[in-house]
């Protein structure tokens, strides 16, 4: 707030009006940098979410390949230096005759982390 000194002809601030300014950035900023930790952390967290990810989604591919139909399991895959464990079922969907035969794929991924499961599942057929 711009105030005019009519004796002296001189615009300005205010000694207190500089200090509550200060304060008012002062506390913004340490708000804004108290988010720089959480922020780290989800970025650790998001980027074992997508690898695992990647790692359920290979095993349904794989499943997908191999003749049907494909047997339950588990096993484990290693991405940058984090170990991912997954475990998967299969399961018959319906009288499970030929040729039209079809099963629900079940994968759930595990590993070492905030948000360290996630499970994936699909239908795959003949």
């Amino acid at each position: 707030m711009k105030r005019i000194d009519r004796k002296l002809g001189r615009a300005g601030f205010s000694i207190v009006e500089v200090i509550v300014a200060a304060g008012v950035i002062a506390a913004g900023i340490l708000a804004l940098t108290s988010l720089f930790p959480v922020s780290s952390d989800n970025l650790v967290a998001s980027a074992g979410t997508t690898a695992a990810v990647t790692v359920g989604n290979q095993k349904i591919e794989e499943l997908r390949n191999v003749g049907f139909p494909p047997v339950g399991g588990n096993d484990s895959k290693t991405v940058e230096n984090t170990t991912y464990t997954r475990t998967w079922t299969v399961t018959g969907v319906g009288d499970f005759l030929a040729p039209n035969r079809r099963a629900t794929v079940s994968v759930t991924v595990t590993w070492p982390g905030r948000l360290g499961t996630l499970t994936f599942t699909s239908m795959i057929a003949e």
